[in-house]
């Protein structure tokens, strides 16, 4: 399971990195047709605006993985083995509650919006299509959680 998800934590930064790019070029390309050529594209500010957020999810996704949510832990060498067990699993409580409100608000959101078209690009994409990251991130990043949890009660890491 653990080499699943190492393959899953690569493909998740592959994919962020390849979406920079995705967003670098949309919006390259709406500068010069904007003003180079003086005829602005329909396309790139939703490619852009879309890729800029699979990105975010997908690479907080992966941060969730390696433990790099931000955190404060300046009374931690303080605490005993443990306590920081417990502040831990807390924390990675927190998180997990956050990332379930995450994806049910991802759903709800989908729900709504699966017969709105994105209007400006040449193919068929429903914006529930889009938001569909939240869903996809949020069940990731819970996997991930419950995988820290564990590990920290059963490898003591």
């Amino acid at each position: 399971m653990l080499r699943l998800f190492d393959w899953i934590e690569t493909l998740l930064d592959w994919l962020s990195g390849a979406l920079v790019m995705v967003c670098l070029a949309a919006v390259s390309i709406q500068v010069v047709m904007r003003y180079v050529l003086g005829d602005a594209t329909t396309w790139s500010d939703t490619v852009a605006a879309s890729s800029l957020a699979w990105m975010t999810f997908l690479a907080a996704t992966a941060a969730v993985r390696r433990d790099e949510n931000l955190s404060v832990r300046f009374l931690w060498v303080k605490l005993g083995s443990r306590s920081r067990k417990i502040v831990a699993t807390l924390c990675q409580l927190i998180i997990l509650f956050f990332v379930l409100v995450l994806s049910y608000s991802g759903a709800m959101l989908m729900e709504i919006t699966r017969s709105a078209h994105v209007e400006g690009i040449m193919f068929s994409v429903t914006w529930a299509q889009f938001y569909s990251i939240s869903v996809i991130s949020g069940g990731l990043m819970a996997l991930f959680t419950v995988e820290r949890i564990a590990s920290l009660w059963l490898r003591g890491v």
